[in-house]
């Protein structure tokens, strides 16, 4: 039974009590109670929500953007889609981005995404990368090995 009065007793203690102050002749009828709030209490509305609604509306604008972003720059890596939406999607990247993009992009991106159908890894790239150069230096011929380059025995 004590038990049971020491938990009232700290609820009571932790509550604010409500503080009133006598009104001067010349004041109106307004409400100077000190709220009863506990102090978890005024966290939680004064700080703790504020926040997680910023939080919303700002992880919404942020959705709304990378939306758009993803509706115009989608079309690159949708291996799905045929020819006539890529063609469609990149002319209206080219109309978004007319100052950046030249108007034959489309038909460019066409040609490279046929050239290349598959996805590309990072080593991938590096090869293709390395093939060019080699082949743009004449370090090899169009019919010599390029990975003989790699393993240090270059062939003319």
């Amino acid at each position: 039974m004590r038990e049971f009065y020491k938990s009232d007793y700290k609820e009571e203690m932790q509550a604010e009590r409500k503080r009133m102050r006598k009104q001067v002749f010349d004041e109106g009828a307004r409400d100077d109670t000190v709220s009863t709030k506990t102090a978890s209490d005024r966290f939680r509305t004064q700080t703790f929500y504020p926040i997680v609604d910023k939080l919303i509306v700002q992880m919404g604008r942020r959705q709304e953007a990378y939306s758009v972003l993803c509706d115009r720059f989608g079309f690159l890596v949708d291996k799905s889609l045929s020819q006539d939406k890529v063609i469609l999607k990149a002319r209206n990247l080219v109309k978004t981005y007319s100052n950046d993009l030249e108007e034959c992009f489309a038909d460019e991106f066409l040609l490279f995404s046929n050239m290349y159908p598959e996805e590309k890894t990072i080593p991938d790239v590096k090869f293709m990368k390395l093939t060019y150069y080699c082949t743009s230096q004449g370090l090899w011929s169009e019919n010599s090995d390029p990975l003989s380059l790699v393993a240090g025995t270059t062939v003319l």
